[in-house]
């Protein structure tokens, strides 16, 4: 998998999610044979913040 992820400090408070959980993700939403190819995560801070 590609995997765009924003660099941040070990204590901030959002801290996105790896490779294998964003796998673990698309298998539990799409099944068991789902592949994820890539994945970029989103900066702003405006998504997922609650």
């Amino acid at each position: 998998m590609e995997l765009h992820a924003i660099v941040r400090s070990a204590d901030a408070f959002q801290q996105g999610l790896t490779g294998l959980q964003i796998q673990a993700v698309a298998e539990r939403a799409f099944g068991p044979g789902a592949e994820v190819r890539s994945a970029t995560e989103l900066g702003g801070g405006m998504y997922n913040t609650a």
